[in-house]
């Protein structure tokens, strides 16, 4: 549920699982050690993981739970306008 509670998602994984599913595709597709951001993550085509199906938001969600797991670093630069310029690091 958003915060004025006008509307909520639901999905069929938990972000804990989803989550594992993107570090897993991170690791079997080379990206560990590379800087990418949300915009490029987003741009990741359907047939590579189910998980390129979540929304924007949701997405940095499930980064933010890898990023407390120690899986990414997240980073914004200095002239970063919205959340789909963020640095994503796998490692």
């Amino acid at each position: 549920m958003d915060s004025t509670q006008t509307a909520c998602g639901i999905f069929w994984k938990s972000a804990d699982t989803w989550a594992k599913e993107l570090h897993q595709w991170a690791l079997a597709n080379g990206r560990q050690h590379t800087v990418m951001t949300v915009f490029d993550l987003d741009e990741i085509r359907p047939d590579e993981g189910e998980w390129t199906s979540l929304p924007v938001a949701h997405l940095i969600e499930v980064l933010r739970i890898l990023e407390k797991e120690g899986m990414v670093a997240l980073f914004h630069s200095e002239d970063a306008t919205d959340d789909l310029e963020m640095g994503v690091k796998f490692v």
